[in-house]
């Protein structure tokens, strides 16, 4: 099953502990969005529901932004 942008963003704002008005493809996980680590857990458990699989904490590890966390899931769910 693939994820867009808009779903990731939609989870995103769920999962973040400030309020986001705006997300782009550039926007940075950790800086821009404020996830922090329970934050990117929780995001990590949205996802792996929304894709109805299982996903590693490591392949995470070199995200840095939105379009950098959709390539990634993308590239996950082609395997």
């Amino acid at each position: 099953r693939m994820i867009n942008r808009e779903k990731i963003c939609e989870i995103i704002k769920k999962v973040s502990p400030k309020e986001i008005e705006n997300i782009s493809g550039s926007s940075r996980i950790r800086e821009d969005l404020c996830l922090n680590s329970l934050s990117m857990l929780l995001l990590i458990v949205q996802l792996e529901e929304e894709l109805n699989k299982s996903l590693s904490p490591d392949i995470f590890i070199n995200v840095e932004t939105v379009d950098d966390l959709l390539g990634t899931l993308n590239e996950v769910n082609e395997r």
